[in-house]
């Protein structure tokens, strides 16, 4: 036991000196009965006060310890919530003991302790109190103990890591290092901070969600219970993207399989489309009654080839003839006839665009046209990763996103909600309202909703999770329908992300949001206040600009979910 003396203070030594004085003054008094009096109750006396004094003296250091001892225990707990244990984590709380008490405490033997089931880190520390006037019968020092216990807040926690993996994150952070490899560390550093602690790690599941136009769930779900595998949904066969012919395929996965024969790219990558509204700002499992709340895969439509024709136009006094191309699609990437019994299209009607990109036929006995295109040309994320334990898997997946793709934050959030909720698809989180389990999203983005026009009038836009502008309406709120522009289309799914984010929150789920908004490339205000009004508390939302400030606020988002607090 190491021994360390505690300065007394000036009222301390006043009472001290005053008592030795007036014991010498009894000892010199030459009263006979003060004498007998003195002789029989002196020491009696004065021990007693001696103890009453040095007592106080105790009780004060005593509390004083006390609140040093709690300030140990939070710090040891947070450590412990970073990764710190065994003999590092001692000597961590030696030193802030020491710090806190300018060295006057110690830590008793085998403290700090962790409880790895409770989640509870506990400390005893002593000090020696050096006595004022018990020492005249050999009582030097008071030994004074106190203890605290700490808690990384018990329970279960579920936590879904929802990342951006658009084209945009291979630009440069403020730091001069790509934003995508600046998210990778950050994010791995994170999966490791809680799964490497010992009050968290055992007692956590979590998620890796990325997302671009798309998210992809994997391939494995082609024949799931949740997938429209029938084709009963409104939105398996629908104009102007396709036109049901049973005789060509029984759904889209047998459209997959047709192409996949000539070009192996060409099968199913694993995304889906966007339920329809309301059904894709909530969590609400399928439902038997009605199919177009099950997943349809994202099958991007075989578009029409440039449709050339000649025009008259008047010019130098005489009419003229000239050959012009009229339509622009970005997504052509077979004939437009393939096995079908009638040629394609020579005109750019309406009416001659819809047949051409709609009917299935072209695509039995497909010619390639184009080695870029396809009909996974808009699901460019790896796939999730659904809630588990396994921290190697989950920093696997991190490690190989790659950045492709426009940038879709309703979908990435929704695919994020459901692989931390009770619900089918996957219905691997712990049901609402459980006690003691937390849910988490961690959103991080670093742009804004993007959804491209495109020149052409059969479907005014790129194909997306949506489908397209000309066919969305029954995707979209009713607030934000007929879209024929980026910002009207923009606008609409930050409308859908908002109700998203305040349906999780409203099923009990905490949101903490990350814009990682660089100098050469920042998000605008409005998509930093989409991911502010997602949160819903200014407090849960991070706008860092560089790996290490963007390291900074995931390790800041582990603090908060660790939620420390002194428990006995």
């Amino acid at each position: 036991m190491i021994s360390a003396k505690l300065a007394l203070g000036p009222r301390a030594i006043f009472s001290a000196r005053l008592l030795r004085r007036l014991a010498r003054r009894f000892a010199r008094s030459q009263d006979g009965s003060t004498a007998i009096i003195f002789s029989l109750s002196a020491v009696p006396l004065m021990l007693l006060a001696g103890a009453g004094f040095d007592y106080n003296l105790a009780s004060t250091a005593r509390s004083n310890l006390q609140q040093a001892t709690d300030a140990v225990a939070l710090a040891a707990a947070k450590a412990v919530a970073t990764g710190t244990s065994g003999t590092a984590l001692q000597t961590y709380a030696a030193n802030y003991l020491a710090a806190t008490t300018k060295g006057a405490a110690t830590a008793v033997a085998g403290y700090p302790s962790v409880n790895a089931t409770t989640g509870e880190v506990c400390v005893r520390s002593q000090l020696q109190v050096e006595t004022a006037l018990m020492r005249i019968v050999n009582v030097a020092t008071i030994n004074v103990q106190a203890s605290a216990c700490a808690q990384v807040a018990s329970g279960s926690y579920e936590i879904a890591l929802v990342l951006d993996t658009t084209g945009s994150m291979s630009s440069a952070d403020d730091g001069g290092q790509s934003k995508l490899t600046s998210m990778k560390n950050a994010a791995n550093s994170f999966i490791d901070t809680i799964f490497d602690s010992a009050a968290l790690g055992p007692r956590t599941k979590m998620s890796v969600v990325p997302f671009a136009p798309s998210v992809n769930v994997g391939t494995g779900y082609s024949t799931a219970s949740w997938m429209d595998i029938d084709a009963l949904s409104t939105w398996h066969w629908k104009s102007p993207m396709f036109a049901a012919n049973s005789a060509v395929a029984a759904n889209r996965f047998g459209l997959f399989t047709i192409l996949s024969a000539q070009k192996s790219s060409w099968a199913w990558a694993g995304c889906v489309e966007s339920l329809p509204y309301p059904h894709n700002v909530t969590d609400d499992a399928p439902n038997p009654t009605n199919k177009d709340t099950y997943f349809v895969p994202m099958f991007a439509p075989d578009e029409p080839a440039n449709v050339t024709h000649t025009e008259q136009y008047w010019s130098g006094g005489r009419w003229r003839t000239r050959t012009v191309t009229d339509a622009s699609y970005n997504n052509s990437y077979i004939g437009d006839t393939g096995s079908c019994s009638t040629a394609a299209p020579t005109d750019n009607s309406t009416a001659s665009q819809t047949t051409a990109q709609s009917r299935l036929c072209k695509y039995k006995s497909a010619t390639n046209k184009a080695s870029t295109a396809g009909p996974n040309t808009y699901c460019t994320s790896k796939p999730l990763v659904r809630l588990q334990t396994a921290k190697t898997s989950l920093k696997t997946t991190v490690t190989s996103l790659a950045a492709s793709g426009t940038t879709n934050i309703h979908e990435g959030f929704m695919w994020g909600w459901r692989t931390i909720s009770p619900n089918a698809p996957f219905a691997d989180g712990t049901a609402y309202n459980t006690q003691g389990n937390t849910k988490v999203i961690v959103l991080m983005t670093d742009g804004q909703n993007t959804w491209f026009d495109a020149a052409n009038a059969l479907n005014g836009s790129d194909y997306s999770a949506y489908g397209y502008y000309k066919s969305a309406n029954g995707r979209l709120p009713t607030t934000n329908q007929n879209v024929t522009t980026e910002t009207q289309a923009r606008a609409a799914m930050d409308a859908l992300v908002r109700q998203a984010c305040s349906g999780a929150r409203a099923k009990g789920i905490t949101i903490y949001t990350i814009a990682f908004s660089v100098n050469s490339d920042p998000m605008d205000d409005q998509a930093k206040q989409l991911l502010k009004d997602c949160a819903g508390d200014i407090s849960r939302y991070y706008a860092p600009n560089s790996q290490s400030t963007l390291s900074q606020a995931f390790a800041s988002i582990g603090d908060s979910i660790s939620k420390l607090r002194i428990t006995r």
